[in-house]
């Protein structure tokens, strides 16, 4: 699942298909069309956000394979004390697929199951959720969410050096140039919740670390 941000391959995990036509590999049909260039960074605000459910912080981290999630989660539960959940380890351990896809030889999660699987860690909060799309996840879910983008010639060699090749290469690839889960995170959610940041070099990685600390910290204390 993970990548680094200088551009090394992360630990082995399980890889999920990401392509413009299915998301994050278990929603047929879905296609988005691009924005734009990516914004650069910006000051994050904190949403005070329904009443229901402020036992803790909760944010989603997504994005194409490759592009850094699981290094920054993980030094952010390290930073801050947040429980980091991949999606993707945990659909390894508990079995949750409903099949498997030949076309790109990758598992098909279970999002029903999965959803049913978090649903407690998620009421108590405190958590931080990694995976390549988050547009099956109820909205109420989630404070803020993160889209991890990284430039496509840092993310070839990162895909390419995991085993992606052929028409799996290409379709992140393509996934990442139309931004094309930064729009299902742009309809699935709030506007003011969604933001984009860049994750290309270990500069990026630290800039990103303390801009979601200072949130974090501003949003409990705005919900304590």
């Amino acid at each position: 699942m993970g990548g680094w941000a200088d551009g090394r391959a992360g630990p082995a995990g399980p890889h999920f298909c990401v392509h413009p036509q299915r998301g994050a590999g278990a929603r047929p049909g879905r296609v988005a069309a691009g924005r734009g260039g990516m914004a650069g960074p910006r000051v994050l605000r904190a949403p005070l956000g329904p009443a229901r459910w402020r036992t803790g912080v909760r944010a989603a981290r997504v994005g194409t394979p490759g592009v850094g999630k699981s290094t920054l989660g993980k030094e952010l539960a390290s930073r801050t004390g947040l429980t980091y959940i991949s999606v993707g380890d945990l659909a390894k351990e508990e079995e949750l697929y409903e099949g498997f896809d030949e076309e790109y030889e990758c598992p098909i999660l279970d999002e029903d199951r999965v959803i049913d699987e978090l649903e407690d860690k998620m009421r108590e909060g405190g958590v931080i959720v990694d995976y390549h799309g988050c547009d099956f996840f109820p909205e109420h879910w989630f404070h803020i969410v993160f889209v991890l983008r990284t430039d496509n010639s840092f993310l070839y060699d990162r895909l390419e050096s995991r085993g992606y090749k052929g028409k799996k290469l290409q379709d992140n690839i393509q996934c990442e140039i139309f931004q094309t889960l930064y729009e299902e995170a742009m309809l699935s959610y709030r506007k003011e919740i969604v933001h984009q940041l860049p994750s290309n070099t270990p500069e990026d990685l630290e800039r990103n670390l303390d801009q979601i600390v200072q949130w974090i910290e501003q949003w409990t204390k705005d919900n304590n």
